[in-house]
């Protein structure tokens, strides 16, 4: 009975410290940060509902639409696979555009909001 009770407690131990590597291992790659314009946002029910469209592609950690700037902040895993061509499809039944893309290694925790009176870009289908 004790040999089972050593048995079980070495395998937890062993099983959490594989656990705690695979989550130091994840923590420890560098997600990406994306970050565009949508200048045709008409309201913040709207927002919010792009926002949980883009939470449901794969990779994507964190999305953040704000209606008061029309700046779309998303956090992804560095392998995710989510591009331009990809948000502005998301954005399609929005019938949404998207401007001022850009897509970096996250650095920081802090970012600059887009201007969208300064972005210099055409729109990207609607």
């Amino acid at each position: 009975m004790l040999r089972h009770k050593v048995a079980a407690y070495a395998l937890c131990a062993a099983l959490c410290t594989l656990a705690c590597h695979g989550l130091y291992a994840q923590a420890t790659t560098v997600p990406h940060r994306v970050q565009a314009v949508i200048p045709d946002l008409r309201n913040a029910r709207q927002a919010h509902d792009v926002d949980l469209a883009l939470r449901a592609f794969p990779g994507v950690r964190m999305s953040r639409t704000d209606f008061n700037t029309r700046n779309l902040l998303i956090e992804v895993s560095a392998d995710c696979a989510l591009s331009k061509d990809q948000v502005v499809a998301l954005l399609l039944p929005f019938e949404l555009s998207l401007t001022c893309f850009s897509r970096t290694a996250v650095d920081t925790h802090a970012f600059e909001p887009l201007d969208p009176r300064t972005c210099g870009e055409i729109p990207v289908a609607r």
